[in-house]
């Protein structure tokens, strides 16, 4: 599903820019620059909500006591 709405994200992005002409080479090539920097920005925005999501979904749940247990058991010293 985050995906999908990453990918129809694209769309409204071409959507912002597609009136917009530029009388040189280096002008389109910024406004692709742009482009790719919003891109990546909703997906890192995305990955970074995702990720607080799943830590306060543990934290809501108490999970996470199990998480840092398990992790201290896979602890093995020599």
């Amino acid at each position: 599903m985050m995906f999908i709405i990453y990918w129809q994200s694209r769309g409204h992005i071409d959507y912002l820019f597609a009136n917009i002409t530029w009388p040189s080479d280096h002008d389109r090539a910024t406004l692709k620059s742009i482009k790719l920097t919003i891109m990546i920005m909703s997906f890192a925005f995305l990955l970074f909500t995702v990720i607080y999501g799943m830590l306060v979904y543990l934290v809501a749940t108490e999970q996470h006591k199990y998480l840092l247990i398990n992790i201290e058991a896979m602890d093995v010293r020599i």
